[in-house]
């Protein structure tokens, strides 16, 4: 239960870039007293977004390594709630800072800090790192995928299809029998 809360508690913590850092446009009431040649205060950059964008790729990233063991579910969930949140933050820190460079822009005001291409950038990185996981990466030998061979049968009943036996079933109590 304690590793739960911390998952949760580390997943939300991280995961909202933009709720913590984004200010969007005031509004029409507050936007009227604002004197004209001052700046309206808001965010155009779109670094929080963004950085929001290659939080859903971490938390996919955890979510995709803790569903391959068996007794990890709390990694599972704050994986999930990482996602989840960084989704909806990037989704508020997007809105927020194209509505900051159309007011300002409409007032005549200097509306840099357009970069959504990152927006782009941050999902293709995040897909490739997500797809390079997945795929074993250099990472765990031990995910039997559809035509792998077994090699052994751990302790805790995890089949492994490890290339080599050096550190074969080694977070699954030992190897119990070889195939």
């Amino acid at each position: 239960m304690y590793r739960s809360i911390v998952a949760f508690v580390t997943a939300v913590a991280v995961s909202a870039c933009s709720f913590i850092t984004v200010r969007g446009a005031p509004d029409a009431r507050t936007m009227a007293t604002v004197p004209a040649g001052h700046v309206i205060p808001c965010t155009t950059s779109t670094w929080a977004p963004g950085v929001d964008i290659l939080l859903v790729g971490t938390g996919l990233l955890v979510v995709g390594a803790a569903s391959e063991e068996p007794d990890d579910g709390e990694y599972v969930a704050g994986g999930i709630a990482s996602a989840v949140l960084a989704v909806v933050s990037a989704g508020y820190g997007f809105a927020k800072t194209s509505e900051c460079r159309f007011v300002r822009r409409r007032r005549g005001e200097e509306a840099s800090g357009g970069n959504d291409w990152l927006f782009v950038l941050a999902v293709a990185l995040t897909i490739g790192g997500a797809a390079l996981a997945r795929s074993g990466g250099g990472g765990n030998q031990d995910q039997c995928r559809p035509g792998d061979r077994r090699t052994a049968m751990c302790a805790d009943g995890w089949v492994s299809c490890s290339r080599t036996r050096s550190g074969t079933c080694s977070h699954h109590g030992g190897v119990a029998y070889w195939y």
